[in-house]
């Protein structure tokens, strides 16, 4: 039987937290009317984080999530075994949806990456995705590490196993973007809008279009918005 605890907080600070038999602990963190659901055996951490209206659900055994950012309106969902999602300090994620199934896979965001809203798709053994630090992401993207649904050949060969994705620091992603399985996104680059990547990124180009291409390079980008 599934253990569930429902949470429902208004504006609670939280200074030390912790359920027996859920595993769930947290430190310093703030849970606004969101809802967590988990078996036995897995381990939800929550340290300097903010969980506004957020669904989080882990099924399976021995899967570890923990949250040092800010969550708006998402919901993360695992399922299987021995399975990591790492989301480390000063991330914001709204709107967006974080899914892991299989076994022993791993979805980490590093320190300081934003979105505005973002699909997050992992499946497989062994399989994982890797975003880097100081990301920026617009709205509407998706980032596929696996094509959802195997597929044979006539020998009963696998043809389509899901591949990991690595995304270096300081990239910058447009609204309506999609980064699919197997692929390396170099540090400093920049996708256009309405993008499909499926093929390796170099670090510190301009890329567009679907196919992808590369339209410039040696560029760098800031965050602050345009003025001229």
């Amino acid at each position: 039987m599934i253990k569930q605890v429902k949470i429902i907080f208004s504006s609670i600070f939280i200074a030390s937290y912790k359920l027996i038999n859920l595993n769930f602990n947290s430190f310093k963190s703030i849970i606004f009317l969101s809802k967590v659901h988990l078996k036995k055996q897995n381990k939800f951490s929550l340290n300097l984080a903010y969980i506004d209206r957020c669904i989080i659900a882990i099924d399976g055994a021995y899967n570890y999530i923990s949250i040092k950012g800010y969550l708006f309106k998402t919901k993360i969902n695992i399922c299987g075994d021995n399975n990591k999602i790492i989301i480390h300090s000063n991330v914001k994620l709204n709107n967006s949806t974080i899914v892991l199934r299989g076994n022993d896979c791993k979805i980490e965001i590093g320190e300081g990456s934003t979105f505005g809203s973002i699909q997050i798709v992992c499946m497989g053994k062994l399989n994982y995705i890797k975003i880097g630090e100081n990301c920026m992401f617009a709205e509407n993207i998706d980032i596929w590490a696996t094509d959802s649904h195997p597929i044979y050949n006539f020998k009963n060969e696998l043809v389509n196993p899901s591949k990991p994705i690595i995304i270096g620091n300081s990239v910058w992603v447009g609204s309506k973007s999609t980064i699919l399985k197997g692929v390396k996104v170099g540090s400093g680059s920049i996708i256009g809008m309405s993008s499909v990547v499926t093929k390796h990124i170099e670090p510190m180009t301009l890329n567009v279009g679907n196919p992808i291409r590369c339209i410039k390079t040696d560029i760098r980008w800031e965050r602050e918005f345009i003025t001229s």
